[in-house]
């Protein structure tokens, strides 16, 4: 398993622009949440009489994963992760219906609209085209970002950014 620096440093090569950076930080919540929308829609049982979406262990599991990656990264995706949740099961109404369809496509499309924008203006191809884990990791380098801009984590910083070299 890659560690985290490995992970980041090819993510942050594809997206070393600015415009990129920004479009990220949009497009990719965008996508998160028309995610959990439709994962919100489908229930598992759990425990002896309740239920469980499958957002909220897709979810779980994301943020088991990033533990492993990065204890401390990973707490601070779960203030990122879990809103979006929420949101996504606010918005989900626990069932397929025709207006959580349209706001699934309209977030879904848009996001990856702004994802090729960025890309474009970047000239570099998705990370994810070259390896489809890629696109787990974008998440939790929406992270890295914001708590690097806040002056948090500054070596784990400098280790990306000597891998990317």
């Amino acid at each position: 398993m890659k560690n985290i620096v490995q992970h980041m440093s090819i993510y942050t090569s594809h997206h070393q622009k600015l415009i990129t950076k920004v479009t990220h930080f949009i497009g990719i919540p965008a996508i998160i949440l028309a995610i959990q929308i439709v994962l919100d829609w489908l229930h598992v049982p759990f425990l002896h009489s309740g239920h469980i979406t499958v957002a909220w262990i897709a979810v779980s599991i994301l943020l088991i994963y990033y533990a492993f990656l990065d204890v401390y990264l990973s707490l601070a995706a779960v203030l990122f992760l879990v809103p979006l949740t929420y949101a996504g099961h606010i918005l989900g109404k626990g069932h397929f219906n025709s207006g959580s369809l349209l706001l699934f496509l309209i977030l879904f499309i848009l996001g990856w609209v702004l994802q090729l924008v960025g890309h474009y203006f970047e000239g570099k191809r998705p990370a994810f085209l070259h390896n489809a884990f890629q696109l787990l990791i974008a998440p939790i380098f929406l992270t890295a970002e914001l708590l690097f801009a806040l002056g948090l984590r500054k070596e784990l910083q400098r280790k990306i950014d000597s891998a990317i070299r």
